[in-house]
């Protein structure tokens, strides 16, 4: 089977669209985190104050941008929206507010320098959403149905990434979307997994940062953040040699139902030191290409899972179950 790259979320949103897989050339990202530039960086990064307190004049941020594209380095745009723990995601007033801040800065700094950007982050923190929630009795109640079913870190990840992607639609297409994801704090291989599935997170590419990105890091495309181990590039404070680099042909499948995660743990034990990626249930069909073998957990697996489990097989894929 035919290897192939590993891709983002859509044609031109797909900021990291290729992988050592490709069988075209990729560059990789560096991505300097701290105001200004850095030798052995080719990007820098602005950050934006877009909260509910700004007055939106980037005017200073502006002289700053043509600045740094005057010294050669292509712009990485950070907006931060304000900690979530301040406001609802169900607030249509807040929402009217971010609306307006992204709508200035498509007109006042996208647009005179889009040749020289390389996208703009929109959410820098936990990727355990739940620690910066804001719970109000209308959050309280939606989660109530979902207690026996859905840990609450994966409830709050759902709900600020609704509100984040209605936001994402307020960008031309053309915008390569980021969010800066901390893993630090994970301390279960299980859990890092739940969360990171990217099947939630389109049409975002994904920075990561933490111990499970670094020991993973052809799981799926992201870059790393604060590491150098990612063969796609790094955003961080110091520029790191290049990253790991070889084609995959193993991937794990990634648990649909509840009970598959149970084992999922063993799995991970099974494969370790091999390089592999995961790919959700619902995505099979589209990312199995360059694959020759499968790992699956049969307890994690529908009906319809199954029948894509049996093409992958037609194709000539070799499917290892664990039951």
């Amino acid at each position: 089977m035919e290897a192939l790259g590993l891709k983002l979320f859509g044609e031109k949103r797909d900021a990291l669209s290729t992988t050592p897989n490709s069988r075209a050339p990729h560059q990789v990202k560096s991505i300097y985190s701290k105001k200004g530039g850095r030798e052995g960086f080719k990007t820098a990064s602005i950050q934006l104050d877009a909260s509910t307190h700004s007055s939106l004049n980037w005017q200073q941020k502006e002289e700053e941008a043509r600045g740094l594209v005057q010294q050669g380095y292509s712009l990485f745009w950070e907006i931060h929206l304000g900690p979530f723990k301040d406001f609802s995601p169900n607030d249509e007033m807040i929402f009217a507010s971010h609306t307006l801040a992204i709508h200035h800065f498509m007109e006042t700094l996208w647009g005179p320098f889009q040749e020289k950007s390389e996208g703009v982050s929109l959410y820098k923190g936990s990727l355990d959403f739940s620690q910066d929630f804001h719970w109000t009795v209308e959050e309280l109640q939606e989660y109530q149905p979902f207690t026996k079913s859905q840990s609450r870190p994966l409830f709050c990840r759902d709900c600020l990434l609704e509100y984040l992607k209605r936001l994402a639609s307020c960008f031309s297409y053309e915008v390569p979307l980021y969010l800066l994801l901390d893993a630090s704090e994970i301390t279960e291989e299980t859990t890092y997994f739940q969360l990171i599935n990217p099947e939630a997170f389109p049409p975002f590419n994904l920075i990561i940062k933490g111990k499970y990105a670094e020991k993973y890091p052809f799981a799926f495309p992201h870059l790393g953040w604060d590491h150098g181990n990612n063969p796609l590039g790094y955003y961080g404070e110091i520029p790191y040699p290049s990253g790991p680099s070889q084609k995959i042909r193993q991937a794990l499948l990634l648990p649909q139902k509840r009970e598959g995660w149970d084992f999922f743990p063993y799995l991970l034990k099974e494969l370790e030191g091999k390089a592999f990626k995961v790919i959700p249930e619902s995505l099979l069909t589209y990312q199995w290409e360059g694959i020759d073998e499968l790992f699956v957990i049969a307890a994690g697996v529908t009906v319809l899972g199954m029948r894509k489990i049996a093409g992958f097989r037609a194709a000539g894929g070799i499917d290892t179950v664990y039951n």
